[in-house]
């Protein structure tokens, strides 16, 4: 092994073991791992502890992938209009974000709200690839119109 990756390899079991330290610090006292780490360790955490992270600790949201995640959290817990807000958000930052999209779509259904559920359907539909999904979205798109 040369010189260099045994640089690579020490910084990156140092990296490692500071990220352990600043998960156990994180569930254990989230203001000491602010104060120690600020919010450059919680970008380094897989995407799904993240979300969590940063909804339990009530991070700001800072782009469209925290907005949606947040709706996704408000809709597992049956807040419909508390998710409704973060998916629109979603879309505000990143029209082209297919999942917020659909959820909206969904969301709007499921409040009754089929005027804005069509719109966000037809909108979903231009991003969809599969020739199956989106014949099913079509067929649901024309059984919600004559409703």
């Amino acid at each position: 092994m040369t010189q260099g990756n045994k640089e690579i390899q020490r910084g990156m079991s140092f990296f490692l073991q500071e990220l352990r330290e600043y998960l156990d610090l994180l569930k254990k006292d989230p203001e000491k791992a602010y104060q120690i780490y600020g919010f450059t360790m919680i970008n380094s955490i897989n995407p799904v502890d993240r979300a969590f992270y940063k909804i339990k600790y009530d991070f700001e949201p800072q782009d469209s992938i925290d907005y949606y995640n947040r709706g996704v959290h408000q809709l597992t817990n049956n807040r419909y209009k508390e998710a409704l807000k973060y998916f629109e958000k979603a879309v505000d930052k990143n029209p082209r974000f297919p999942e917020a999209l659909y959820n909206l779509a969904w969301t709007y259904e499921k409040t009754g709200e089929l005027k804005k559920s069509l719109k966000y359907w037809e909108e979903y539909l231009d991003f969809v690839e599969d020739d199956d999904e989106a014949e099913l979205i079509e067929e649901h798109i024309e059984e919600l119109e004559s409703s």
